[in-house]
């Protein structure tokens, strides 16, 4: 189901390795926030309709592109959430996506400090609504959820 051939290629690639060897040993990385502290806002990212018109209503007057914010955004913000260990394949990756949107890692995070707060705005109410959901109790009985924004 996912749109990005990207994703695609990573999905397959993991369920293929799954297959061919044993699972690796994770270690575990402690989150520095508590939940109530999530920035719901970065969960609304290139992937939702939402962080797309954001992206694109920020790209403009900062003077990137929108292919630029979406690469930016994911390495500057939500990879940061996702707690990443080191890894040399990401590094490698992250420097060739980048340097395909005309960036490196500096120009990248000098973008970022800039869009950030920009795109955090842009975003508010659609996640004070999103957070609304995801901390509300189940109810009784039930745990289907219809989320509509």
């Amino acid at each position: 189901m996912a749109t990005w051939q990207w994703d695609k290629a990573c999905i397959l690639a993991t369920a293929f390795l799954s297959t061919k060897s044993e699972t690796p040993t994770v270690d575990t990385v402690l989150a520095s926030q508590s939940p109530s502290d999530f920035p719901y806002w970065a969960a609304l990212d290139k992937h939702t309709d939402e962080g797309k018109a954001a992206l694109r209503d920020v790209a403009k007057p900062l003077g990137a592109t929108y292919r630029q914010l979406i690469w930016v955004s994911f390495y500057c913000e939500s990879a940061q959430v996702n707690q990443l260990l080191p890894s040399p394949w990401f590094e490698a990756e992250r420097e060739w996506r980048l340097r395909r949107a005309s960036l490196s890692w500096e120009s990248a995070k000098e973008l970022w400090e800039r869009a950030r707060c920009l795109i955090q705005r842009r975003l508010e109410h659609d996640a004070r609504e999103l957070k609304t959901i995801v901390e509300s109790p189940i109810p009784e009985g039930g745990t289907s959820l219809s989320i509509n924004f």
